[in-house]
């Protein structure tokens, strides 16, 4: 009895065990990684072009960027008004090298490479360096991006003197 008792235990609990692991999210589908492949494009596209709207469309609700060398920008007012508050570019061109994430989370990893137009009195910047975007799936199967951290490959600036 004692023995058939232990052997029905074991299947109680093997299947409270079982009952208790959680499914693991899907994988992405080869459309789902074509189309966050296909914001990098779609950022270049728009930020070239100034078009504002275009660029909040791409933004998930609560946007937050990390902007090299500054403090993050949170909402997506103000990741609008940021991007809006940039110097005006005469090139951009943003390359996802590395793609992945499953169920409705993926990242985006790459290069970006800008130069600035001119301003007065100063010359035009060129950059290049590395991102990472953190994307979301929406309900209509669109993915938006609600994280993206950048850093140049130039060396941080120097600090400025100290006062005497």
């Amino acid at each position: 009895m004692r023995c058939r008792m232990s052997w029905a235990l074991g299947l109680v609990m093997a299947g409270l065990v079982a009952g208790c692991q959680q499914p693991q999210p899907a994988e992405l589908s080869p459309q789902d990684l074509a189309a966050i492949k296909a914001i990098s494009g779609k950022w270049t596209k728009a930020q070239m072009a100034a078009d504002w709207a275009g660029m909040a469309a791409m933004f998930g609700d609560g946007v937050t960027f990390f902007p090299a060398n500054m403090p993050p920008v949170s909402g997506n007012d103000a990741a609008l008004n940021f991007l809006k508050g940039f110097p005006k570019l005469t090139s951009f061109t943003a390359t996802a090298l590395d793609v992945g994430g499953s169920g409705d989370m993926a990242y985006d990893r790459g290069t970006y490479s800008f130069t600035t137009a001119p301003a007065p009195n100063a010359p035009s910047v060129t950059e290049t360096g590395t991102y990472l975007a953190i994307d979301k799936k929406q309900a209509d199967g669109s993915w938006k991006v609600t994280r993206d951290i950048w850093h140049s490959d130039s060396p941080a600036p120097a600090p400025a003197p100290a006062k005497k």
